[in-house]
């Protein structure tokens, strides 16, 4: 089976530090033949293998784009995303 959508929840969820790494480190290799759809409160794990990221704050979305420009909209205010949706595409 070789689903063309991955949906994942907190993928990273309990491992250790090098273990969530491998994890993160896959993605992008499953990303060649299919959308990975990503779930978490692991930003910095997240924004380097993410194309775009969703930011999510009491039901709602509260920012949409590139991880780098998510990651600029909050690095002045004091504030960081703690939930967010992370889309990687090759």
């Amino acid at each position: 089976m070789n689903p063309r959508l991955l949906l994942l929840d907190e993928p990273a969820v309990e491992l250790d530090p090098p273990a969530a790494d491998t994890v993160y480190g896959l993605l992008p290799s499953l990303a060649r033949d299919k959308a990975v759809v990503i779930a978490s409160t692991d930003v910095d794990r997240l924004a380097p293998v993410a194309t775009r990221m969703i930011v999510l704050h009491r039901g709602g979305i509260v920012a949409d784009g590139r991880p780098d420009e998510i990651l600029r909209m909050y690095s002045g205010n004091g504030t960081y995303p703690t939930t967010s949706v992370g889309r990687i595409f090759q």
